[in-house]
């Protein structure tokens, strides 16, 4: 038997008509997570603005799913099932990479202030990867 590569745990953010969105801890470690604390350590207006924002977009990606316009969420050519969630906010570039799950599920595993314009191929390697063990510990529970 195969030894789990990693300890995924999945957190929910939110249950929407058309997709559910989770962010992941991977090895004990929720980079979606820590991204959230960080601006709430720092309560400026602008921080306050963008998680509100996030908030939104998050809200609207649950609800119309595949459909939200690209400029907030759109699937990455050359993946199977890989997606960013797209923000601004002055000269930065937030992303949050992720997968889905049976098009019903939208699962948050890593983020990156992106300063190019090409992907970062390593980060989405690494999204693939956990993508692959999610799917693999997934098919291994519902046979127990």
């Amino acid at each position: 038997m195969q030894e789990d590569r990693y300890s995924l745990e999945a957190n929910l953010y939110g249950r929407g008509r058309a997709l559910d969105i989770y962010h992941l801890a991977i090895n004990g470690r929720d980079e979606f997570s820590d991204f959230v604390c960080a601006l709430r350590e720092t309560p400026t207006e602008s921080n306050r603005n963008f998680a509100s924002h996030l908030g939104e977009i998050l809200g609207m990606i649950a609800s119309r799913g595949f459909l939200t316009p690209a400029t907030y969420f759109k699937k990455l050519k050359g993946w199977t099932d890989l997606w960013e969630i797209r923000r601004r906010q002055g000269r930065q570039n937030h992303r949050f990479y992720g997968f889905t799950v049976a098009d019903r599920e939208f699962y948050i595993v890593k983020y990156m202030d992106k300063r190019t314009q090409k992907a970062d191929r390593e980060a989405l390697r690494f999204v693939d990867r956990v993508r692959t063990e999610w799917t693999r510990q997934a098919a291994r529970n519902r046979e127990q």
